[in-house]
């Protein structure tokens, strides 16, 4: 049933939408690029217009190619992806920005080879052996030719809420949902 929940927020619409009033919610990461767009800031916080309350962690992961030399592994240091080609988001995309602090919290520069902007996208260029990178295990990657590598010496996740305006009245379906999360 949770999960079921988490599929259903998936589909709701992003921070602008919610800004705009086109949507009563918001999925949202605590990283959440429109977010930082919007108001300036790298992380999601309760602001005078957004509330936003944690749902769960999401775990990333190193996603190799399963030809990679370190798939064999169950887990990695983050640094031992210092010399790797590493394809990430664009800048300013939450899992950009993450990814950079996460990365710098390691000590390690690493060459971003490639930038996309859907998970899928970055997961497919992994998977044509153009690098590594540092995503989550989403729905649809089980069929890519990939590995995930627990890091096992940084915390990484992203954390996973929902977001919705003070400042508009909630229609009584979407207060019953807000009630329910």
């Amino acid at each position: 049933k949770y999960n079921e929940l988490i599929h259903r927020i998936q589909s709701v619409g992003n921070i602008a939408a919610l800004i705009g009033g086109q949507e009563h919610f918001a999925r949202a990461a605590q990283d959440f690029p429109s977010a930082a767009n919007l108001m300036g800031k790298t992380n999601l916080r309760e602001t005078t217009e957004l509330v936003w309350t944690p749902l769960y962690r999401e775990p990333l992961f190193i996603a190799v190619p399963k030809e990679h030399w370190l798939a064999g592994r169950g887990k990695i240091k983050l640094a031992e992806i210092a010399h790797e080609p590493v394809i990430s988001f664009k800048e300013h995309y939450g899992l950009r920005i993450l990814a950079d602090e996460l990365f710098a919290g390691a000590g390690i520069r690493p060459e971003i080879t490639f930038e996309g902007e859907e998970i899928m996208t970055v997961a497919g260029l992994v998977e044509a052996g153009l690098g590594v990178a540092l995503i989550p295990h989403s729905h649809g990657l089980e069929e890519m030719k990939l590995v995930f590598l627990a890091v096992e010496d940084v915390a990484c996740y992203r954390t996973i809420g929902l977001a919705w305006t003070k400042t508009r009245n909630l229609s009584p379906a979407a207060r019953r949902f807000k009630d329910f999360i």
